[in-house]
């Protein structure tokens, strides 16, 4: 396919923001593939890679608020050579539920736990609580 996925994160602040990381294939160049994901409207979404520092490529899934965090988004992408595509489905909560129960890393373990913390407080004082 030309994509290998990498894995997903998320970050929880005031609003949470999905990350999705991938790499390239050899040979595979970016600008032959779209990426996309239906939002909570309905409304198809195209999202620009971007590369971080390690040299991954990423699509983000912004401004989630608190009321869809188990909501399913599925990220698809298309290589637009031969109109070909796969899909990615997960939610944030799912990532949080896999973090928490499948990782051996007590660290990550206890950020996750803090940033459910950080952003329980962070709805808390928004929505008057």
């Amino acid at each position: 396919t030309g994509i290998v996925i990498d894995g997903y994160s998320t970050l929880l602040e005031s609003e949470t923001t999905f990350k999705f990381s991938f790499t390239l294939e050899s040979g595979a160049n970016i600008a032959d593939y779209t990426f996309s994901y239906v939002d909570a409207n309905g409304k198809t979404i195209i999202m620009t890679p971007k590369r971080d520092a390690d040299g991954c490529y990423c699509v983000y899934i912004e401004d989630i608020p608190a009321a869809y965090l188990d909501q399913m988004f599925t990220v698809t992408v298309t290589n637009n050579n031969d109109s070909t595509s796969y899909s990615l489905t997960t939610c944030v909560l799912c990532y949080v539920k896999s973090v928490i129960n499948n990782s051996n890393n007590t660290a990550e373990k206890v950020n996750m736990a803090k940033a459910l913390y950080l952003y329980n407080q962070a709805a808390n004082a928004y929505f008057g609580k």
